[in-house]
């Protein structure tokens, strides 16, 4: 989590073109009327805090994206650029169970951030569904991609209803993503046989509402908690109470507090999940 600017700052127009540079490339373009209708929904005693808020948003544009894929793939002991240089087949796989899942985006991404999107790569790159075709062995490798791991469950999920299969025979699986949440790494290594390889760890500190966080008094948390309940009454600290303030360019995670991306009619999301 970014730390935000000193209490009462004012939100003159230098602070919101640097928020309307940082979000630049979200889903559903954020321009400087969102932001302003956003920042209404709170009332003026707590816009102060909904304001820091948006100072403390760790986006993931492409070329951010990009680096932690590239710096990913470098990472990896037995990778190497040139094929006469690392031991057995490699396959890179979306890790999706579903057409609309962020495992499709990414492997684009990965592609293109290490220089791998011409046709002599494309028998590198599968689906989930060629995996069991390809009869993986023990010096084989496969890299699973996605974006993002918050409480693990859904890699868990995805590894025992399909994957743990579609690789068997593989000798080493990695799951590589761009941000993880340290617990969410640590149960994913713990009840799955995926290595996980990440460009950024978010640790309890990155809890809007925890206790670790500092940036925010107890009595901000608790303001900003009553405009997440509007948002999401069940779910106000995001899916698992993860309290995070993540957002990706083609989407934010539902990790994330609800006031940034629940959008109906008692609430307007600034980086809604769908449209």
């Amino acid at each position: 989590m970014k730390a935000p600017r000193p209490h009462n700052s004012p939100i003159d127009q230098a602070r919101k073109d640097v928020w309307l540079q940082d979000f630049v490339g979200y889903r559903s373009a954020v321009n400087q009327g969102r932001i302003e209708a956003w920042l209404r929904q709170f009332a003026g005693k707590d816009r102060d805090a909904a304001a820091r808020v948006l100072d403390t948003i760790e986006f993931y544009g492409p070329d951010r994206i990009a680096q932690a894929y590239r710096a990913g793939l470098a990472a990896l002991p037995e990778w190497h650029p040139t094929v006469a240089q690392r031991t057995g087949r490699w396959r890179f796989v979306p890790m999706s169970s579903s057409p609309g899942d962020s495992g499709g985006t990414m492997l684009h991404q990965f592609r293109v951030a290490n220089k791998m999107s011409r046709s002599i790569y494309d028998k590198m790159f599968v689906f989930p569904s060629m995996l069991v075709e390809e009869e993986l062995g023990a010096e084989d490798t496969v890299v699973l991609l996605d974006d993002f791991i918050g409480t693990g469950k859904q890699v868990i999920d995805a590894w025992n209803l399909s994957f743990s299969e579609l690789v068997a025979g593989a000798g080493t699986v990695y799951l590589m993503v761009v941000v993880a949440r340290r617990r969410g790494r640590e149960k994913v290594q713990a009840e799955t046989e995926l290595v996980v390889q990440t460009a950024h760890e978010l640790n309890d500190s990155d809890d809007l509402f925890g206790d670790d966080c500092l940036h925010f008094t107890a009595d901000e948390k608790r303001a900003l908690k009553k405009y997440c309940k509007r948002a999401n009454r069940t779910e106000p600290a995001g899916f698992g109470n993860c309290g995070l303030l993540i957002v990706f360019s083609h989407r934010c995670p539902n990790d994330s507090v609800a006031a940034l991306h629940a959008s109906h009619s008692k609430w307007r999301g600034l980086f809604p999940r769908n449209g």
